[in-house]
């Protein structure tokens, strides 16, 4: 015997009384009547967590930049010396939890492994409600710094779990990792495996003294590397994404990115100027968001730089 599961089961039931009632008798014989009961009672509700990064690249990371001081003048190419630009680090991030269930639900906590490099800005207190299908964001800032000149710049990692009243998943853990200079520029800037494979975290080997492709340098692949003049999408209903994963490159300057044919190049997008030292340089000029654009090509293949 089957039963009614659904609310449009019951209102047909509903309309036809001998029907029912023989349906009642039936189940009144096979069943107790607690599990008549149950059987008819509507779904318990309950509470489910999403927890990810805001940022771009992985859902489960977040990074940052940090400096421990900015010198104040600059001196340029042909000896002229200048106040130093402005110069900013993405030194904090967001983590969106969302309450993905049909029942309130409340962050107990939110706790950093390394809490002398990273502190949590918001919320202040806690528990932190969440109302079904609302999303709460979970500020962290990257806090670290030393005195020490050597080494003169460091990558520091930790994790932030997130606790709630989730009965099914309670905890979320986030990777936190920084990097962290002395300054910007002299130097201290991390190297291609460090973007890579230890600020990212991506899996592809970078072998140790890479050549970095640069003014005219060999096109010889570096590791897995892929080298190609030219590029085509794999999927051609979707559109081209472009992150920046970092800038590191003169104070005060910015870098724009171009794609199309060699003799006709088109402008995509460029980073602002002031976040020429970080990880995730925001997209100008509105300088509010990471440089994250989508655009479809116009001819295929395509050249990009």
């Amino acid at each position: 015997m089957s039963l009614p599961t659904t609310t449009t089961d019951l209102a047909t039931m509903s309309r036809r009384p001998t029907l029912i009632r023989a349906f009642g008798r039936r189940l009144a014989a096979a069943l107790p009547l607690a599990a008549v009961t149950a059987a008819l009672a509507p779904a318990a509700s309950h509470a489910a967590v999403t927890a990810t990064s805001a940022q771009p690249v992985f859902p489960d990371t977040l990074v940052f930049s940090r400096y421990h001081h900015i010198i104040p003048t600059k001196t340029l190419a042909d000896g002229t010396t200048i106040p130093w630009p402005e110069t900013v680090p993405i030194d904090t991030g967001i983590v969106n939890v969302t309450n993905t269930g049909d029942s309130p639900v409340s962050i107990t906590s939110a706790s950093i492994a390394a809490p002398s490099s990273f502190k949590v800005l918001s919320p202040t207190s806690f528990p932190a409600a969440i109302a079904p299908g609302a999303t709460l964001p979970v500020q962290v800032q990257f806090t670290y710094n030393t005195n020490a000149t050597s080494p003169n710049h460091q990558l520091v990692s930790s994790t932030l779990t997130i606790n709630t009243n989730d009965a099914s998943s309670p905890s979320k853990t986030i990777k936190l990792r920084g990097w962290w200079q002395t300054r910007p520029e002299g130097g201290t800037e991390p190297g291609l495996r460090d973007i890579v494979n230890n600020i990212y975290g991506f899996k592809t080997s970078v072998p140790s003294g890479s050549q970095l492709q640069q003014n005219g340098g060999s096109t010889k692949p570096v590791g897995p590397e892929t080298v190609s003049a030219y590029w085509k999408r794999l999927d051609t209903t979707k559109p081209v994404r472009v992150v920046q994963l970092v800038a590191y490159h003169g104070s005060g300057k910015t870098e724009s990115i171009f794609w199309g044919s060699k003799s006709a190049p088109k402008f995509i997008a460029k980073h602002g100027p002031k976040y020429a030292q970080t990880v995730l340089p925001m997209l100008d000029p509105a300088n509010t968001a990471p440089l994250d654009v989508s655009r479809t090509p116009t001819v295929e293949p395509f050249a990009f730089g």
